[in-house]
């Protein structure tokens, strides 16, 4: 799957820049499909086309409010993913903390000091809470270190499982870990394609890999997706220039 996906990035480099309309086209899928992504594997029963409703401006009446501000904050969050990669700034740990606070809507939180109960797995992260920074701070220095021939699929679930599995603060860490998951992957130049889960798949994952240590199921959905999306890229662009 990576071979396939890096051939495709080669061929949608040569046919850059794309039209404007092209370019919008994607922006508004990616957009739509990305915020879906992040209500739907936060619990939210809200579909594509009410999430579409309320980003050109109407009401879906039965949206509550948290789900209303979380579409805020998804599409902030997204800016701000591509406004840094394309800066070329790497992951740390000042990123981890801007995304929190653009996900839970304040400033910046220091990391949690005591023990916390992971509700949505019905147990508790192993990860006390004077050891979560070093435990943060283990996640940066991997995600850091570049190896030959290294997957960035797999580096970005991995990543992604790790966070979870630190739940480095009171609340939003699942988001959390999904934006870190997409930053790394904006990083390696992929684009942002929405993770094709349902929330109990997507929670049955994060389990397995709790139990194996084994994040293989993550980067296979996330290429997936990342597959599929270039495909679509590959569909648009077709156009002789």
């Amino acid at each position: 799957m990576l071979r396939e996906i890096r051939k495709k990035m080669v061929i949608l480099h040569n046919r850059s820049p794309f039209r404007q309309d092209v370019k919008d086209c994607l922006a508004a899928l990616e957009h739509r499909e990305w915020i879906h992504m992040f209500l739907r594997l936060s619990g939210s029963r809200l579909t594509e086309d009410e999430i579409n409703t309320m980003l050109q401006g109407g009401f879906v009446l039965h949206a509550a409010v948290e789900e209303c501000l979380l579409v805020d904050r998804v599409q902030q969050l997204r800016e701000y993913i591509y406004r840094l990669t394309d800066m070329g700034v790497s992951f740390s740990s000042q990123i981890l903390r801007d995304m929190h606070a653009i996900l839970s809507g304040g400033g910046r939180e220091e990391f949690r000091r005591g023990g916390i109960l992971m509700e949505k797995y019905g147990t508790y992260s192993q990860i006390n809470g004077s050891d979560v920074t070093e435990a943060v701070n283990e996640v940066l220095r991997f995600a850091a270190k570049k190896t030959e021939g290294e997957n960035p699929l797999e580096k970005a679930a991995a990543i992604h499982n790790r966070i979870l599995e630190i739940y480095p603060f009171s609340d939003r860490n699942e988001l959390l870990a999904l934006a870190a998951l997409y930053y790394v992957t904006a990083e390696a130049g992929y684009p942002l394609a929405a993770l094709k889960l349902s929330e109990e798949a997507y929670t049955d994952l994060f389990l397995y890999y709790s139990r194996t240590r084994d994040c293989r199921g993550m980067a296979q959905a996330l290429g997936e997706a990342v597959l599929a999306r270039m495909d679509f890229m590959m569909q648009l662009t077709g156009y002789e220039i």
